[in-house]
């Protein structure tokens, strides 16, 4: 009879420790315990035998995302090979976007443009479709060829394009997230930001005393502004960052800085490349590595 009630304290106890156990992710749970009793050949000896089961179901919503692409003058320059900067991100950024609906059902995505400013797309706006965020990417990313000044220049609203102030655009991205946890606290949120360049400004304004030059070789305000607003923002998402840099590889000391600036700036991901062919294959790498949590699903654990 000790032995019987030794067993039975040490499964309740294990019952109760499963119960109080804070999970990664928000479970509701369910703890059976089942018991068989059989005699052994032994006179007024029974072996009793105890199962317990753990069933978990998610409660979870899907990711909600804000993308925050770079709309500098870079971006309309030539890769040498007939194709603008932008021409490749915006497929990239595409396949991204269509992917992730699929992916994720009830999923959430806002954009965010910079330059020498940043600016959270329709008041801050997240879509649910994949629809209405592309037709904001597109909106947002359209360019047209001004013979006025033989050169291209973006359609639409958005920054001036003379500079690049990724620190902005970490504050607007953390301010999207912001406003909408004050209606769903659920929400699993993702900050991803794309750069083809070192960041080149720590305001917007057009005060000439914030501007760091196009080529720095060390960490200057503009740059540490920039990786700091990336740390201050992880308070409310994780940060992925992304860049391309092969604009710079005559500039080998330029590119460990625009490198150094977005790899100190995330917290779950940082992924560059100098082929600018390649950027579609970074943004699946990333779409890859936001884990899909979704509802409904279920986890049953025998102990």
């Amino acid at each position: 009879m000790k032995k019987i009630k030794q067993i039975i304290s040490i499964v309740v106890a294990l019952a109760l420790l499963l119960s109080n156990v804070t999970f990664a992710v928000d479970l509701d749970t369910n703890i059976t315990i089942t018991s068989n009793v059989e005699p052994t050949d032994v006179n007024r000896e029974f072996q009793v035998t105890y199962n317990m089961s753990v069933d978990a179901t998610t409660n979870l919503e899907a990711p909600a995302v804000v993308l925050a692409i770079d709309r500098s003058g870079s971006m309309l320059f030539s890769d040498g090979a007939g194709h603008l900067v932008v021409d490749r991100v915006r497929v990239a950024v595409e396949r991204f976007v269509t992917q992730f609906y699929i992916n994720n059902p009830g999923g959430d995505l806002a954009i965010v443009s910079f330059g020498t400013g940043a600016v959270a797309h329709d008041n801050f706006k997240y879509n649910n479709t994949a629809e209405a965020a592309m037709n904001a990417f597109r909106f947002t990313y359209a360019y047209r060829y001004d013979y006025r000044y033989h050169s291209y220049q973006w359609d639409n609203w958005g920054t001036n394009q003379n500079y690049t102030n990724i620190g902005e655009a970490f504050e607007q991205s953390a301010k999207t997230v912001e406003l909408a946890k004050k209606t769903n606290q659920d929400t699993n949120d993702v900050i991803i930001l794309f750069s083809d360049g070192v960041p080149t400004t720590f305001k917007s304004s057009n005060d000439p005393n914030s501007k760091t030059g196009s080529y720095p070789t060390e960490d200057n305000q503009s740059t540490v502004y920039s990786y700091t607003e990336g740390q201050n923002a992880q308070a409310w998402a994780d940060v992925i960052t992304v860049g391309y840099f092969g604009a710079y590889n005559n500039y080998p000391l330029t590119k460990a800085v625009a490198q150094s600036t977005l790899e100190r700036a995330q917290n779950v991901g940082f992924y560059t490349t100098d082929e600018l062919d390649q950027v579609d294959d970074l943004f699946e790498t990333v779409l890859s590595s936001i884990e899909y949590l979704g509802t409904d699903s279920k986890i049953t654990e025998v102990v």
